[in-house]
């Protein structure tokens, strides 16, 4: 049972070039955070148990970053754009891009054999 879900993103900048770039808002989708989990309760069966998962992206040399870029008042800043969302990975953008069509490949399938498998019982 989930009492709550409360998500917060630290400010932080992406560096192109030697100039900034702000992350305006939380991303989407991040390929390859680091994250840890804590409990917080007494037992197994307790009613206050808490379970704290952390995710943090580590420091980089590079980054793939896909959004929208626009320049504003505080200078150039990331954001989500309207169809991609906005996508952070770890990976380069080939295996970035593999991994994004791998995923809807494979949600393909899944929905392709989920309505066998209903066509199939539905038959019968």
């Amino acid at each position: 049972m989930i009492d709550s879900d409360i998500a917060d993103k630290a400010d932080f900048s992406i560096l192109v070039g030697g100039e900034e770039v702000r992350v305006a808002e939380v991303p989407t989708e991040v390929q390859g955070p680091a994250s840890m989990t804590s409990r917080d309760g007494s037992g197994k069966f307790s009613l206050s148990r808490q379970d704290v998962i952390e995710e943090w992206l580590p420091v980089l040399d590079e980054l793939t970053a896909v959004g929208r870029l626009r320049h504003g008042d505080a200078g150039w800043e990331i954001a989500a754009d309207p169809k991609a969302g906005l996508f952070l990975s770890v990976r380069d953008p080939k295996a970035a891009a593999w991994r994004e069509s791998l995923k809807g490949w494979l949600g393909l399938a899944g929905a392709l054999a989920g309505l066998a498998a209903v066509i199939w019982f539905a038959t019968r």
